[in-house]
């Protein structure tokens, strides 16, 4: 008997016959580099033997690594995405980053890989690049460390950490919903999302809208939704598990013509689109949601928050921050309309209208409007109209001054002309709340 003994796998066998050799056998290729020949005589059976690598022959090498440097490491894949792979080996874990048309077929978890490459960084994350030379030499059993549970707390204190840094593994809980290639997860209601960094298809497949579930895999890093300011903690998921599901809300960018919303729309004439009436709207600057003033102060200005938000899409567990644009109200029983083209402005929770007076750009709130000639006041009137950009000019009706959203001051106010730093408001309309 013959063992073929080895740290590879085998991977062909050939017969030659004695018309091309002296000698009639196999020619034994495996995937170390290495070959050899068994006589036929020598074939009583052949037993082939795999060996796994230990943890002894993994490297010691992951850690302490920076932009620029060579890597040369023998490690295990720990996980996959549709563009890469964490190698881990007995001192820390990175990215391996292909990009598109990355073929995963050829790893698995527990795969062992010699790695040959240089190290850069992305988004304050330590990567090998995509020229790097991967070898399949192997496989082993991987047990997962104890993952670190990540909140809101841990992304608000890693927010400014710009130091690069490797793939850590951890957990977190989270509420999913679509947002075009991706998923992202809501965490600690509507403070922050989780981007599920790029997943392959048996991932993906695991992950349903409106789902509640504990995500485990390696936290890539802190990026920002384009062009706002909401952070988004970036996780290649490896395990999926099912809490249940959760009630949240959807509103769309509202471009005053589009009626796919699932309630009955009843719109104000405005000289470019319409206003969506008697029904929950966010007031937004990319990501920035204004919100309504305090309960205990009778005016100010619109401050924010920032939302998990997406181009054309908001989505939140509560309708906190909404506002309902109304055209009429009952004042000591009297029900007053307002003007054609016109309309108020409530906050949702607390019902109060909003209205400016004087030359002040912030709002005043009263739980009524003011009634003068059997006629709603102007201070309580407001207009709209739609830009091409889908941004609307608001305009109150006493002092014609815009809403704007200040990058300066970081809230929403009248101003009568814009100031570099200032833009006009988007409104997002809600689409639907599932179950």
């Amino acid at each position: 008997m013959r063992k073929i003994l080895g740290n590879a796998i085998v991977a062909s066998l050939l017969l030659y016959s004695a018309g091309a050799w002296a000698d009639t056998g196999v020619m034994i290729y495996k995937t170390d580099g290495t070959s050899s020949f068994i006589p036929e005589s020598d074939l009583d059976y052949i037993e082939f033997i795999t060996t796994q690598p230990t943890d002894e022959e993994l490297t010691n090498v992951i850690k302490n690594l920076k932009d620029g440097d060579s890597l040369e490491a023998v490690a295990v894949v720990t996980g996959i995405s549709s563009r890469g792979l964490i190698l881990t080996d007995n001192a820390g874990s990175i990215l391996y980053y292909y990009g598109t048309n990355f073929n995963s077929a050829p790893y698995s978890i527990g795969t062992v890989v010699e790695a040959k490459g240089l190290i850069n960084t992305y988004n304050d994350v330590l990567q090998l690049s995509s020229t790097a030379q991967l070898k399949v030499i192997g496989s082993k059993s991987y047990n997962y460390p104890m993952p670190t549970a990540i909140d809101g707390s841990y992304i608000n204190a890693e927010i400014g950490n710009i130091e690069p840094r490797l793939a850590t593994y951890v957990t977190l809980d989270c509420i999913t919903f679509e947002s075009g290639y991706a998923l992202l997860g809501m965490i600690d209601g509507t403070t922050h999302a989780a981007y599920v960094y790029w997943p392959d298809s048996s991932i993906l497949g695991s992950l349903e809208k409106g789902g509640v579930y504990t995500l485990t895999g390696y936290f890539l890093g802190i990026s920002a939704i384009p062009a706002s300011d909401n952070p988004v903690v970036n996780i290649l998921v490896t395990n999926v598990e099912a809490k249940g599901a959760y009630d949240y809300y959807e509103f769309n960018l509202y471009d005053g013509r589009n009626n796919s919303v699932d309630f009955e729309l009843r719109a104000s004439s405005s000289s470019n689109g319409s206003i969506i009436l008697n029904s929950p709207v966010f007031i937004t600057y990319e990501g920035k949601v204004a919100n309504p003033v305090l309960s205990s102060l009778n005016y100010g200005y619109l401050q924010v928050t920032p939302y998990t938000w997406t181009t054309n899409s908001i989505y939140t567990t509560t309708l906190e921050n909404t506002f309902i644009f109304v055209d009429y109200c009952e004042v000591d029983g009297q029900r007053y309309s307002t003007p054609e083209g016109t309309f108020m402005i409530k906050d949702r929770d607390n019902g109060r209208y909003y209205a400016m007076i004087g030359t002040y750009n912030s709002f005043n709130v009263y739980a009524s409007p003011t009634i003068e000639d059997g006629m709603i006041s102007d201070n309580f009137l407001f207009s709209a109209s739609m830009n091409d950009d889908n941004t609307w000019n608001i305009v109150n009706q006493y002092n014609n001054k815009p809403m704007y959203f200040s990058s300066k001051y970081n809230n929403f106010a009248g101003y009568s002309q814009a100031n570099e730093g200032d833009y006009l408001p988007y409104i997002y309309s809600q689409k639907r709340s599932t179950r």
